[in-house]
């Protein structure tokens, strides 16, 4: 029977760093980490950047002559068989250590690898179209999507849970003081993640645009064909290795109605304050609680508005029904078109935005979590778009998976 959750080895290139230079240069955050002047200092900080592959992005040399190019120079090796690579992110997080740790594989995302894959978010079109021509023009995939795995046998964690057996195949301390290690898998290890996926579900917390493109490719997507198939850090959805929800905040371009006015008024209360919040000053707003959001629109006072009496009980039966809500219902309420709210992971940042007049407003909401979105994706309840913000996310670049070639040899097989 073919593996629901259909993970494989891959052939892999990967940077030499006698020749290119430090995998912390060489290698890059994830894109949507970085910001617009980040990105442009990191782009010529080194000619071998595997930012120079992102198709359309700086205008400069197509990525598949890139390729070819860094790979006649040995600024790029292959490896010598398709593998699966254990990848490790350690950070202090308020002072106490967390890890992100999985497998980097080829995951199928057709057939009936692709039913058991399930999205959480709906996709933006723009950014679809914009996917497929970048996956047209790359014969490489630097960016993993990260999928959390539900409901796989046991036995897909032991390679992960033992001590790695040698030094990594890559390492590197990123520019926010994080750890990265890279290690190859053996191919016994590589065949029992694989046989133990048999039967699991995934989600995808992180590349619904990614995973999308390649799901649409005109290929089988099986072990000899790798179009069909993504570059994906598996992780595991109920371990605490694995990433975490962050707040996604609502940024508004134009004045809300005062909620107190057009919400029954049992719906909102001020929240706690010292001084005034005049046109200019910013508030410290917090995080608010589940079931809660707070709204704030320059030279008003904050209020907190409950979801529950200001649209219903109903607003609260799950993620997919709460971020609706708020997006579909509370907005309209308060004079706002969701094409006016823009979705932002920044608090700090939107809020001095509306201090300094330019934005009107800011609608703080609670993180959502990890169990209920997997439960509302398995149950096919989709979000809207960029609802959620997975993190930490992986370092791109570390290997790159070919997507030009098939997997050449035997690849490890399923006990």
């Amino acid at each position: 029977m073919r593996p629901v959750v259909d993970a494989a080895p891959f052939v892999a290139l990967r940077h030499d760093p006698a020749v290119a230079g430090p995998f912390a240069r060489t290698s890059a955050p994830a894109e949507d980490d970085l910001a617009r002047l980040d990105y442009f200092s990191r782009l010529t900080a080194s000619p071998y950047t595997v930012l120079h592959l992102f198709a359309g992005h700086d205008g400069g040399e197509d990525p598949a002559a890139a390729v070819a190019r860094w790979r006649r120079l040995g600024v790029l090796r292959e490896e010598p068989h398709p593998a699966m690579y254990r990848y490790e992110q350690h950070w202090l997080e308020g002072g106490v250590p967390r890890v992100l740790r999985g497998v980097l594989a080829a995951v199928s995302a057709r057939g009936a690898g692709g039913r058991r894959v399930a999205a959480h978010e709906r996709v933006d079109h723009a950014r679809l179209d914009a996917g497929r021509r970048r996956r047209a023009r790359s014969p490489v995939e630097a960016a993993p999507v990260t999928l959390l795995v539900d409901g796989a046998d046991e036995g897909w964690r032991a390679p992960l849970d033992a001590p790695p057996p040698a030094p990594p195949t890559a390492a590197l301390t990123d520019e926010a003081g994080a750890d990265h290690r890279l290690w190859r898998l053996p191919e016994q290890d590589a065949a029992r993640i694989r046989h133990a996926l048999r039967g699991a579900h995934a989600v995808i917390a992180d590349g619904h645009h990614r995973w999308r493109a390649a799901r649409e490719q005109d290929a089988p997507g099986d072990d000899a064909d790798p179009v069909g198939r993504v570059l994906a850090l598996l992780t595991d959805a109920s371990g605490s290795d694995g990433p975490r929800l962050d707040p996604v905040h609502l940024r508004l371009q134009r004045p809300a109605n005062d909620p107190r006015r057009v919400l029954p008024s049992a719906a909102t209360s001020l929240l706690p304050r010292e001084g005034s919040h005049r046109t200019g000053s910013a508030p410290a707003l917090p995080v608010p609680p589940q079931g809660r959001v707070v709204c704030w629109v320059r030279g008003r006072e904050p209020s907190m508005i409950d979801l529950a009496l200001a649209l219903g009980p109903e607003a609260m039966r799950g993620p997919a029904a709460w971020v609706r809500a708020v997006r579909e219902r509370l907005l309209p309420r308060l004079g706002i078109d969701a094409a006016e709210a823009s979705p932002t992971a920044d608090l700090d940042a939107s809020v001095a935005d509306v201090a300094e007049g330019l934005a009107e407003g800011v609608l703080a909401q609670p993180a959502l979590a990890v169990a209920e979105v997997v439960a509302a994706a398995r149950a096919g309840s989709l979000l809207p778009a960029k609802s959620t913000r997975f993190a930490p996310k992986p370092r791109v670049g570390l290997v790159l998976r070919r997507t030009d070639v098939a997997a050449r040899g035997a690849a490890p097989s399923a006990p």
